[in-house]
Parts: C-alpha cells; sequence; structure tokens
C-alpha cells in the first residue's frame, strides 16, 4: 500500500524535526553550568537509550517511504486514532523527553554513578566553581552519604550476616563457653552466605572520597558559611567520621567573618525564658537552634573547640603583630563595636551554651575553661596598650570590656544553680575543696572565674582599680550565695578557689595571696561590711602564712 494512501500528511518535515532538535540544543545551551552537572548525575544509560531509540523512531517514520522501497520496512497499514506521521513523531520525542524528565527528578547519585559525582565535585573544586559544587551537593547530599554508608538492602544483610569483628568479640563474650555443634554450623552457614551479598566497598571508598576531598576543602566550606550557611545543618545531620573536622572548619569560618549568621544569631537572641538566667533559644536563629535546643548536639559535635581554639589563635596572632591589634585601641562605642570583635562572639556563644547544658541537665563542664585561656591571653596582649589610652575609664580598651564579660559570664552560670532541681546531677556538690568534677557545671564555672581571677590579680598589664572592679563582680557573687543555704556550699568552694588562685595543686602560693590583699584593700568594702567579710580576709591572710 502506497505511503500516501495512510491518511494525513505523508511526512514530517524536514525543517520541523531540526526545528524541534535546535530547540532541544538551544535549551541545554542556556540551561546553567551547576543544572547541566547535575542532569549528566541524573541520567543513567537507559535515559540515554531512550532518548536514542526515539531519535530513530523518528527517522524510521521520516524515512519511512524510502525503506518501504527497499523492502526492509513491513506494511504496518493505515494510521490510527487521528495519528499521521508528523503527529506520531512529535508524540514520541514529547513522551521520550517527559519519561526521561521524571526519572531525572527524582534520581539521586547512587552507587552506579559514585564514580561520576567524584570526577565532577573534585573538577568543579579544581577550576574553583564552588557555587556549581555547592548545587550538586545541595540535590545530593542525602544520597551521598546514603552510598557512603552503603545503605541498601543487601550490604546490610551481608553486615547483619557477617558482623564486624568488634561485634564478633562482644557475641563471643556473651556466648555459651562451648559453643554447640548446631550454633558453630549455623554461624558457617551465615558467613558462606554473606561472602556472596555484594558489599559495594569500592563505591564506599569513592563517596569517602567525595567527603573527604571536597566537603572538608576548606575553601569550599568557608564558601558554604558565606553562601549557604544553613546547609551545613543537613551535612552535620548526617553521620560520619569526618562530621567533627567538617564542624570545626565551619565555625571558624563564621567566626572569622563579623557578617555571618554566627554574629547576627547570638546578637539577636537575647529574650530570656523561664529562668532568672537561662535565655530563649529563638527557633528564627537556625544554627542555634540546631546546636542548643538539645545541648547534646553541642557536645557531640564539641562546638566549643573551634570556638575556643580559634580564639586563643587569633589573640596570638594579635600578640605576634600588636601593630594590627584592633582590641588594645581606645573605644567609646563598644555596645556597638563589640558585636565585630571576635572573641566576643566566642564569648557570647559560650553563654548561651553553657547555660542551656546546664537547664538541660548535660553532665559535662562544655570546656568552659576555654574563657580562662582566653582571658589570660588577652591579659597578655594589653602589654602592647599605647599611651594614649585613658585608663581611669571603666574600659579602657576592648579588652578590658572583653574581660569584664568574662567574669559576669561565668559568675552567672555558678548563680544559675539556684534556678534548676536540687538533686539535679550537674550541680550535686561532690566536695567543697578546689578541685575537678567535670561533671557540675556550676562548679566549674567557679573553678575557671578562680582561675582567671588569678590572672587578673597577677597581672602587669592592668590597673589596681580595674582589678577590685572585676573582684568586687566575683565578691558580690560570693557574698549573695553565702546568704543562701543552698548556695552556700559553692560559695566555700569559690572562696576557697580564690584563696589558692588555681585547681588542685595548680594554685599559687604566697606572693599570689600578698597581691590579692593588695586588691582587696581598693575595694569598695560597704556592701561587704560584716563578719563574712573579715573572716574572708582573714582565711587569705591565715593561708598566706602557709
Amino acid at each position: 500500500m502506497p505511503y500516501d494512501s495512510l491518511g494525513g500528511s505523508s511526512r514530517m518535515g524536514s525543517e520541523g524535526l531540526l526545528a524541534v532538535l535546535a530547540l532541544l540544543v538551544g535549551i541545554y545551551a542556556v540551561i546553567p553550568s551547576e543544572r547541566r552537572l547535575d542532569l549528566r548525575l541524573r541520567l543513567t544509560r537507559f535515559d540515554w537509550a531512550t532518548l536514542f531509540g526515539a531519535l530513530l523512531v523518528v527517522h524510521y517514520i521520516k524515512f519511512w517511504p524510502v525503506l518501504y522501497a527497499f523492502g526492509l520496512a513491513p506494511d504496518l497499514g493505515p494510521w490510527r486514532w487521528g495519528f499521521e506521521a508528523e503527529s506520531a513523531s512529535y508524540t514520541v520525542l514529547v513522551g521520550a523527553g517527559v519519561l526521561v524528565w521524571l526519572r531525572s527528578r527524582a534520581r539521586r547519585v547512587g552507587l552506579s554513578s559514585i564514580g561520576t559525582f567524584r570526577d565532577l565535585t573534585e573538577r568543579e573544586l579544581f577550576d574553583g566553581k564552588l557555587s556549581d559544587l555547592l548545587f550538586l551537593f545541595e540535590g545530593h547530599l542525602e544520597a551521598l552519604f546514603r552510598v557512603y554508608r552503603v545503605d541498601y538492602v543487601l550490604p546490610r544483610l551481608q553486615r547483619r550476616l557477617d558482623p564486624p569483628m568488634f561485634h564478633f568479640l562482644v557475641d563471643q563474650a556473651n556466648a555459651p563457653t562451648q559453643p554447640t555443634r548446631m550454633r558453630a554450623a549455623w554461624s558457617a552457614l551465615k558467613r558462606r552466605v554473606a561472602a556472596v551479598l555484594p558489599a559495594y566497598e569500592e563505591e564506599r571508598g569513592l563517596a569517602e572520597d567525595v567527603v573527604r576531598r571536597v566537603l572538608l576543602a576548606e575553601p569550599f566550606v568557608a564558601y558554604i558559611a558565606r553562601a549557604r550557611p544553613y546547609f551545613a545543618l543537613r551535612v552535620l545531620q548526617q553521620e560520619g567520621r569526618e562530621r567533627n573536622d567538617f564542624v570545626d572548619l565551619y565555625l571558624r569560618a563564621l567566626l572569622a567573618d563579623p557578617t555571618s549568621v554566627l554574629y547576627f544569631e547570638v546578637r539577636h537572641n537575647d529574650a530570656y525564658k523561664g529562668g532568672m538566667y537561662r535565655f530563649q533559644i529563638d527557633p528564627r536563629n537556625r544554627l542555634l537552634h540546631f546546636l542548643l535546643d538539645d545541648a547534646q548536639v553541642a557536645q557531640g559535635l564539641g562546638v566549643y573547640k573551634p570556638l575556643g581554639d580559634a580564639t586563643q589563635e587569633y589573640l596570638d596572632e594579635l600578640h605576634a603583630k600588636p601593630s594590627a591589634d584592633p582590641l588594645i585601641e581606645p573605644t567609646r562605642d563598644y555596645e556597638e563595636q563589640r558585636w565585630k570583635w571576635r572573641p566576643y562572639a566566642t564569648i557570647r556563644f559560650f553563654d548561651l551554651m553553657v547555660r542551656e547544658a546546664l537547664y538541660q541537665g548535660v553532665e559535662w563542664h562544655m570546656w568552659l575553661y576555654y574563657l580562662e585561656s582566653i582571658a589570660r591571653r588577652m591579659i597578655r596582649n594589653l602589654a602592647a596598650v599605647q599611651p594614649n589610652v585613658d585608663l581611669s575609664r571603666e574600659f579602657p580598651t576592648p579588652y578590658h570590656y572583653l574581660l569584664y564579660e568574662i567574669v559576669d559570664a561565668l559568675r552567672d552560670w555558678i548563680r544559675a544553680a539556684e534556678d534548676v532541681p536540687e538533686d539535679q546531677a550537674n550541680v550535686v556538690l561532690e566536695n567543697e575543696h578546689a578541685d575537678h568534677e567535670n561533671g557540675n557545671i556550676p562548679k566549674s564555672a567557679i573553678l575557671a572565674l578562680g582561675m582567671t581571677m588569678r590572672h587578673v590579680i597577677e597581672a602587669a598589664t592592668l590597673s589596681v582599680p580595674f582589678k577590685a572592679y572585676l573582684l568586687e563582680m566575683l565578691l558580690r557573687a560570693y557574698f549573695e550565695m553565702l546568704s543562701l543555704p543552698r548556695m552556700a556550699p559553692y560559695a566555700r568552694v569559690l572562696k576557697n578557689t580564690l584563696i589558692k588562685g588555681g585547681v588542685g595543686w595548680f594554685g599559687r602560693g604566697r606572693a599570689y595571696r600578698e597581691q590579692l590583699l593588695e586588691v582587696l584593700d581598693e575595694v569598695d568594702t560597704i556592701p561587704f561590711l560584716g563578719q563574712e567579710f573579715d573572716s574572708l580576709v582573714q582565711a587569705i591572710q591565715g593561708a598566706k602564712e602557709d
């Protein structure tokens, strides 16, 4: 039967086919580069075969008369349902395109494409195309970590049948001393079955390469902190050995940028919750809420380490080049300027973190001792203060204000013990000595405050009036707690720590206590007159003669 007699148009115009192909090429050309990369990951061999097959069908329809004339195409009869050559070709192309699009929408990087993903991400990192790289990770992060964990049915079954050696040893320890013959045979059978199941170790290694080489690349993490800071929270929700390395790079990058979400959130989180000393962690402050809504998240990630270490390193850098130190210059607008100072952002974050840990019953000091180490470095850096600084002011330099903030934060963490249940484990004192109880947050704060005050008292870089100013803050807390039966034991710990000037055998001797008494002579004693103040002075004098 002649092709023209099949009904409808006898051909799909070459111009129409070329227009469709040109349109597809044009669309691909204007797609952003990151989406083209993403498309490469989402299209499988099946998808490419579908598109190629659709083109073959269209060409078959186009050249059917030629193929029929040579006897290479069967006569399938007339077109049906109103189709003709042109509309059928169009339907084939659109159908194939829609099928591939639907498949690509649901597809993520997997076992078969992890190698391509690694190659693409490493190339983009090398070329410095960080925005394209971030786009890839945003679309495939969870799927990447699924490959990283080999979280698939057969590998999970394989691990269950033949667990790692550690689990094997635990099972052996719990098993009867003499395993039965049936138990031994069953174990051997499980190992044989496990041996034929796929473990996908090669694919897991490729995923680990991506996480270690790309996701932990310092320039990329810094870009994430600046461009998509909350994407990092998705990364931190993934289980993996590299998670703590990522949070280290991420928080360091946030701290180095005064315009980052870290500075913004600690500045805009000052509403108090129930209790005298507890802040409300605003859910809109997504970073703080993620880390502190359950303080054990912050503890598990060790967020105190990158912030504490980075602040210490920053102060060491300023010490090495005092001419570039902005914190020894006089400032009159510290209420506004403080939000640009790295140490202040660290102090504020620690303040929020330790308070939440205390109220939530976390039995760990959250390394609040970082504040003592930071205070020691700030006192050291004050040696470079310039003669034009008016030391008679309340806060002559930013360093003076930051020392005040440290003492104030430590003091509040101690007094907050009154605000939680008396039998809560992290506020139960074991003894009143100046020694560590790492699970007791208020006592740890007392020890840190005592050591900080020792640095203040011994500092040649601080004036005596300023030393007395900070010491009065400590004394005010001491006498307030001494008047409360529940807090009196903590007051005695503070007294012992102040007299010792340290923790355990790190305590200072006679020279320190002589300096302490000299500063006490400058303290405004009117608020503290009474038997308790005299008793404190006598205790210091008595210890002086030890």
